[in-house]
């Protein structure tokens, strides 16, 4: 079974603040903000019960580098 991640509005609104906000300081603080996130979305298709479950069958995992 492949897992679909799926990511609010809301959190991609976010993350793309995230990601400029993260440029404008030092852009090198950018790209390991996309690398840390692109990794915690391959370990949640690959171990999604290490996520907790927030609400019915929705899981939130959060970046440990970047709180």
């Amino acid at each position: 079974m492949t897992l679909e991640i799926l990511v609010s509005r809301e959190a991609r609104i976010d993350i793309a603040e995230a990601i400029a906000g993260f440029n404008d300081l030092l852009p090198v603080l950018s790209a390991r903000f996309e690398v840390e996130l692109e990794r915690v979305y391959a370990n949640i298709v690959v171990y999604p019960e290490m996520y907790p479950v927030v609400y019915k069958n929705f899981r939130r995992a959060l970046l440990r580098k970047f709180p």
